[in-house]
């Protein structure tokens, strides 16, 4: 990341770029900027060197660096169903009622559902035979979703390209008490 911020200085999409030892210095004091989250206990103008590398003195604040497990839940999932059918004479039935309850294991994953359908058939002639299918579904479910923007709703994938540095819980310079989350389902 600092490198790819000193070359930007150093040649612009347009205009004319500064020396590289400037470019370098600008790097170094501005890559906190890059990083929006500064997890190290050295100031945001001194975790990288002029050199590129991380400063000697630079160490993690925290370690809790499992994405995933705050991710995930333990669940039950339940599905009941039940159908019945039959025929008199020149009629015949169907009915049948589904329900599923999944309470995910993921957060914002619980999703609960009701099916039911109906058939009813009859020979009227022997050239007609009529008949009316009815079924509907109720569904509740509570899940992530994006607000429009560029957000990453796909919890896997956000904790699989989630730098290693960040920690699941933003704290503030004191350290413990908890700002928030840098993951929004956190919250």
């Amino acid at each position: 990341m600092w490198q790819a911020l000193k070359n930007s200085l150093v040649y612009p999409a347009s205009g004319t770029g500064i020396s590289e030892s400037v470019a370098a210095a600008r790097a170094s004091t501005t890559i906190a900027n890059q990083l929006i989250y500064n997890p190290y206990n050295v100031p945001d103008s001194s975790i990288v060197g002029v050199d590129g590398k991380l400063n000697p003195n630079a160490a993690l604040l925290y370690n809790d660096f499992d994405w995933f497990g705050p991710l995930s839940k333990n669940g039950p999932r339940t599905e009941v169903s039940m159908s019945t059918s039959a025929k008199m004479n020149k009629s015949d039935y169907y009915i049948s009622l589904n329900y599923l309850k999944d309470a995910g294991f993921v957060l914002k994953s619980d999703y609960e559902r009701a099916s039911a359908r109906v058939s009813l058939n009859s020979q009227v002639k022997r050239w007609l035979r009529s008949g009316i299918n009815i079924s509907g579904v109720i569904v509740k479910s509570n899940q992530a979703s994006g607000d429009g923007g560029n957000t990453i709703i796909n919890p896997f994938v956000f904790a699989r390209r989630i730098g290693p540095i960040y920690p699941v819980q933003a704290y503030d310079s004191a350290g413990p008490p908890v700002i928030g989350c840098l993951w929004k389902a956190c919250i």
